[in-house]
């Protein structure tokens, strides 16, 4: 998702509509928006994993230039 898609989503909200997130194992959190970073994209092929990763974390992103990087916030 786009922050363009993102904001056309919202605007067709009621603004005082709660926005949230999936908790770890079950319920819902509050949602937070993140500062801007970079993320790389279908790192991850297993099925209990989110496919995109911070770009950052080492562990998972051994070199940049290998991956399809974009800026983008977790919300």
């Amino acid at each position: 998702m786009t922050a363009k898609e993102l904001i056309e989503a919202l605007q067709t909200l009621d603004p005082e509509t709660r926005i949230f997130t999936h908790g770890y194992e079950g319920g819902y959190c509050d949602a937070k928006i993140s500062s801007p970073m970079e993320m790389a994209l279908n790192i991850h092929k297993e099925d209990w994993m989110g496919p995109h990763e911070d770009a950052d974390i080492r562990y998972y992103v051994k070199d940049k230039s290998k991956h399809t990087i974009v800026k983008g916030i977790v919300l």
